[in-house]
């Protein structure tokens, strides 16, 4: 039997999500209700949508910033009580905030009581449920589709026909997901050990003519990859070229295979912050963790103790490496570290993803076109260095230490003052402030 999903949201600023939304039936086996099938009825609007709530299975509350419709006798807005009767009838409930990094036009935004009230209902949401965010109507169906293949599963796989290839032009943004992925495996076949991580989607004419692909004949996946380790929770898109797609078509979710694969480099990897932080938790925080752990656990100390002590260990380790990191971009024979040795092997740092992240778009390209090569000169090392100094790389990575500093104490703080705090803060001043 089909399941049924109840879209909740205002309507003239979410206009594009709630079209996208409504694409979702081409692809599972659901049907989507919401103000826009109406049509002519008996009932109040309010009535109407609060007894399609009660029918359907699952309810989307898809929130930006304006408040909408308000029902005068509670002063909530129609949204909040489509939601709150979501609840009474114990719904299976999926919210969607859209982020703070979104693009809003100003008549889309209330302010004021309405602002107010809005707000405080996005904190209730925030409390009771788990929340994603959205920045705009694709990334929205990205993550709604994720969602429903983990709920309900039943996608309707595309066949080699004409309808496959129409739906090709939809998958164009699919291929801008690549993350941190090490020189050291650019344009070079790889053996990977992966479990799938979605579903499969039909790759777009542009990207199949950037990357060589067969256009109508190619498809990618969603993967995580296990081995070798790139990062932590990072997730990579598989491109599958025809001969390989009947071994795509039955791959199981969360089942491990090993396969000779080949990764690609995209201007979206020196941009991603979060797998930077992922691989140096991986690499280095984890041993200064370990090691807080084990020092605690041989002093018989408390459970709680020891998870302080383990945090305030995450804390000192991920300064350790960034602090390390920036001594990349600077030449100085005491340090002991030769100057770019890190871009060299492959690895975008700290200063160079914030650097890049904040030039014009005329500096990024520069940027991009230098790391793109498979070597690079001692000139071409100077050029990097220099254009994330003076885009304040290094002056974020110290911001970023300052705020970790500020952490670790606070990890500490539990303990009072005694000298094994003095030196432990004394260990991560000094990790923040050598000069080699």
């Amino acid at each position: 039997m089909k399941k049924t999903i109840f879209i909740s949201s205002t309507y003239k600023d979410l206009v594009k999500e709630r079209k996208a939304v409504w694409e979702l039936p081409k692809r599972y086996d659901v049907n989507i209700v919401g103000m826009e099938e109406f049509g002519a009825r008996k009932d109040s609007p309010l009535t109407t949508c609060l007894k399609e709530v009660e029918q359907s299975n699952i309810y989307i509350g898809i929130i930006a910033n304006r408040w909408g419709s308000i029902e005068e006798e509670s002063g909530k807005s129609y949204t909040q009580l489509e939601y709150e009767k979501a609840i009474e009838k114990d719904k299976e409930i999926l919210i969607y905030l859209i982020d703070e990094t979104a693009s809003v036009q100003i008549d889309n935004i209330d302010f004021g009581e309405k602002h107010e009230s809005l707000e405080l209902f996005k904190k209730e949401l925030q409390k009771n449920h788990t929340i994603d965010r959205f920045i705009n109507a694709t990334d929205l169906v990205e993550k709604l589709e994720r969602k429903i293949d983990s709920l309900i599963g039943q996608y309707k796989y595309p066949s080699n026909s004409a309808e496959f290839k129409d739906k090709m032009e939809e998958s164009k943004y699919y291929f801008e997901r690549f993350q941190l992925t090490p020189k050291l495996y650019v344009n070079k076949e790889v053996i990977l050990k992966i479990k799938k991580d979605g579903r499969l989607f039909p790759l777009s004419k542009i990207c199949c003519d950037t990357f060589k692909f067969t256009y109508g004949a190619t498809v990618a996946v969603k993967i995580k990859i296990l081995e070798p380790l790139i990062a932590d929770t990072i997730t990579n898109t598989l491109v599958i070229e025809s001969n390989n797609q009947d071994f795509m078509w039955t791959i199981e979710n969360d089942k491990e295979y090993t396969i000779l694969s080949q990764l690609l480099f995209t201007d979206n990897n020196v941009k991603n912050e979060e797998a930077y932080f992922n691989v140096i938790r991986q690499k280095t925080a984890s041993l200064f963790i370990s090691c807080m752990k084990m020092g605690a656990l041989s002093n018989g100390a408390s459970s709680e103790a020891i998870e302080q002590l383990m945090v305030f260990g995450e804390k000192l380790g991920l300064c350790f490496q960034i602090k390390d990191d920036t001594f990349d971009y600077f030449s100085d024979d005491t340090i002991g570290k030769p100057t770019g040795n890190d871009l060299r092997e492959g690895k975008v740092t700290l200063p160079l993803i914030f650097a890049v992240r904040n030039a014009t778009d005329v500096e990024r390209d520069e940027a991009m076109a230098i790391l793109r090569q498979k070597e690079l000169s001692a000139k071409d090392i100077d050029k990097l260095t220099e254009f994330a100094k003076s885009h304040g790389g290094i002056e974020y990575a110290k911001k970023v230490m300052e705020r970790l500093r500020t952490e670790g104490y606070a990890a500490l703080a539990s303990f009072g003052e005694n000298p094994v705090v003095t030196s432990l803060k004394a260990i991560l001043d000094y990790t923040i402030d050598r000069t080699k």
